[in-house]
């Protein structure tokens, strides 16, 4: 069958199979987008409390199930209205045991558990108000994951059902700090792979939105704060800060405590964008809440919201590990801003100067002994982490590039990654325009990660590690000058499009089309790291290596656990993948230096500096397709039809198309929230968000499938 007809039947062959990832996704964008659209600022804490803040508590920390109420009974948790907090509880008092009860005909003839219904509000995602019982009337529960526990008289516990016994608490606050935090959270364990997809897709919008949201602090209800807070924030006027932080910090998810600091220092950090003032204050109450100094409260009812975490020891544990992080994090960036630094000002010729300069300062710090190290390492740029902060940070385990400590240890643009130090000899100045950085840092095996988990385990939560081949190494771009942010909300929308091909379309072409991931993090909008896929070259250069045959580069590089079938699969679907999304976005200035490929026969694009139709190149296709691509797709007949390879990379093209024509909402609403919050770097959307909708709207239209007709 033509390809031609093929794609046209494609019409047809669409699903309307949208499942929670999309949905929740799309719902939380659309929410924001309202949010960012309204006029009244009374108005706005309600719509981002019902529409964003509490359909994130409702994915990420669920209340429906069983549970056990302490008297061998069973009470039952079912929603009514996600909208209101309304659920229905459903409690069933407890059997007797026959084997227990002396008396067999009285046990007999005794009666039937008694079942009650009844009707409870959730409120501020971890509290719910019900009657108990008649004579003390509604009172407040607090769950954190594991169970409900609730202010009355008893003090009554309801246990969930399902879950895992929770490691044993420390004993004393001295061990709490060493304790392995990182035993998941209760909050964690609940929280379904799905709906932290979820809060990773929205995150970087939900963090734009902090804007929104009015900044001012003051005490809580009764005027007063307790336990040595500073200030009281309301989460009933602040519903996004109080998701983000409360949940973050009672989830033990230190890899999103990590993501989210950094990403509020960026937006604080431009001079362009007259809210920025909105993040900073944003910064401080993240860094005061772990410091102890914050306190949460719910304006509407007037109460204090206690802590998610069931054992304070606990908490405090892993509070202080959150600090210490970020403070070493901190170094770690200082140190790697001088580094980056030395290939702009060494003088001469800078490839091979600014490389030994380079291996020069890193030996140097490599050879120091901790007293003599530089003031850099222990003092953040960021002033919210001086004072109390630093003061609780080792002096003698201080963050270093060439001596990371025995404690945990990441590198922001890989929080859940253990960093284990730099390879001196790999790292150099790259000969550039803008000279950046090149990062070697070395990975550990895995055998070496799991002695060191079972020793000293780390603060992240259950996140996987990067596990490597002892000698492997991870290589990191740090580039001065360029505002990364763009390629940042590029990244995330080539995830999106994953989420939706995944949700619309067969397992077997949803496996094919897929990006290449790889990281990019805006530490500033003017330097930020880029994470380099192992492995991949330009595509200009594997071709000079194969005398302009992409073929021969393939057939020579990929790996023997691969056949060049799987290879050749490889390439058309991520070829498929990549012409939707470049023609999509509009994607500009592409060339073969940013075009790449992987010996896996992945090839992905770099360098999105031009998006929304912009391209410094006049009369730019609009399909993009490097011809030595489609000369081997072409040369190669599918295995499960008898049309070519460039045929199928074609008809798979269509079906991702038609599925993101159908999820047309869920664009319009994540560029406008971004447009609306002041661009996210994007110069385009700053200008003019409306512009650029209107780019992308007429893109996801039936053009590219005359195109490819």
């Amino acid at each position: 069958m033509a390809a031609g007809t093929q794609i046209a039947l494609a019409l047809e062959l669409g699903t309307d199979n949208y499942r929670d990832i999309q949905a929740s996704g799309g719902d939380i964008l659309e929410g924001l987008c309202l949010l960012s659209q309204a006029q009244s600022d009374r108005n706005r804490p309600a719509l981002s409390r019902t529409m964003v803040a509490d359909v994130l508590w409702s994915l990420m920390l669920p209340w429906e199930g069983d549970y056990d109420d302490g008297e061998d009974g069973l009470v039952q948790l079912k929603t009514l209205d996600s909208e209101r907090g309304s659920v229905l509880v459903r409690r069933t008092a407890g059997l007797v045991d026959s084997s227990s009860c002396a008396d067999a005909d009285k046990c007999g003839d005794q009666e039937a558990p008694k079942t009650v219904e009844s009707i409870a509000f959730i409120f501020q995602g971890t509290a719910i108000e019900l009657v108990l019982n008649d004579a003390e009337g509604r009172v407040i529960g607090t769950y954190n994951g594991r169970c409900i526990q609730f202010a009355d008289e008893r003090q009554t516990v309801w246990r969930r059902r399902g879950l895992a016994p929770q490691a044993a608490s420390a004993s004393s606050s001295s061990a709490a700090v060493d304790a392995p935090v990182d035993e998941a959270a209760s909050a964690n364990d609940l929280a379904t792979p799905a709906a932290r997809e979820v809060l990773r897709l929205v995150q970087t919008q939900l963090l734009l939105a902090l804007r929104w949201e009015p900044t001012f602090l003051g005490l809580g209800p009764n005027a007063v704060v307790t336990d040595g807070a500073l200030a009281a924030v309301d989460t009933s006027q602040r519903p996004i800060l109080g998701f983000l932080l409360r949940y973050a910090i009672g989830a033990c998810d230190l890899v999103l405590l990590s993501e989210v600091y950094w990403s509020l220092w960026c937006l604080s950090q431009d001079p362009l964008d007259a809210g920025r003032s909105a993040y900073e204050k944003a910064r401080w109450v993240l860094v005061s809440a772990l410091e102890g100094g914050i306190e949460f409260w719910d304006g509407i009812r007037g109460i204090r919201l206690d802590t998610v975490f069931a054992d304070p020891e606990r908490g405090l544990a892993f509070r202080r590990s959150a600090l210490d992080l970020l403070v070493k994090q901190a170094a770690l960036w200082r140190q790697t801003l001088q580094l980056a630094s030395l290939g702009i000002t060494t003088p001469g010729d800078t490839a091979e100067r600014s490389r030994a300069a380079v291996r020069q300062q890193l030996s140097q710090w490599q050879n120091s002994s901790p007293g003599c190290r530089p003031s850099i390492w222990h003092e953040p740029e960021d002033l919210y982490l001086r004072g109390p902060a630093i003061e609780a940070v080792d002096k003698s385990e201080t963050a270093s590039l060439v001596r990371p400590g025995g404690s945990f240890l990441s590198a922001p643009i890989d929080p859940g990654v253990r960093f284990h130090g730099v390879d001196i000899p790999g790292c150099e100045i790259l000969p550039s325009k803008t000279a950046p950085l090149l990062l070697s840092c070395w990975k550990a095996s895995r055998v070496r990660e799991e002695q060191e988990e079972a020793g000293s385990r780390s603060p992240v939560g259950r996140r996987s590690w990067d596990g490597g081949q002892a000698g492997d190494v991870q290589k990191y771009m740090v580039k001065l000058g360029d505002d990364l942010r763009q390629d940042q909300l590029v990244i995330q929308m080539l995830h999106l499009m994953e989420v939706v091909w995944k949700d619309s379309l067969p397992p077997a072409e949803s496996a094919m089309l897929r990006f290449v991931p790889y990281r990019v993090l805006a530490m500033t909008p003017r330097a930020g790291y880029v994470k380099f896929v192992p492995g991949a070259v330009s595509l200009s250069k594997a071709l000079s290596q194969s005398n302009g045959d992409l073929l021969v580069w393939l057939e020579a590089n990929r790996p023997l656990y691969l056949s060049l079938e799987q290879v050749l699969n490889n390439l058309c679907g991520s070829a498929a993948a990549y012409c939707v999304a470049t023609y999509v976005l509009g994607i500009g200035d592409r060339h073969l230096d940013n075009l790449q490929i992987t010996p896996e026969g992945h090839f992905f694009h770099i360098d999105f500096g031009f998006i929304f139709g912009e391209d410094p190149k006049p009369f730019a296709p609009r399909l993009r397709l490097p011809q030595q691509v489609a000369n081997v797709l072409l040369a190669f007949t599918a295995a499960d039809d008898d049309a070519t390879l460039l045929d199928k990379c074609f008809l798979l093209a269509g079906r991702a198309y038609i599925a993101l024509r159908r999820s047309m909402p869920l664009w319009v609403s994540l560029l406008r929230v971004t447009g609306h919050a002041g661009g996210a770097g994007c110069q385009g959307l700053r200008a003019d968000a409306d512009a650029a909708v209107v780019v992308l709207v007429n893109s996801i239209r039936l053009l590219l499938l005359l195109l490819l007709l």
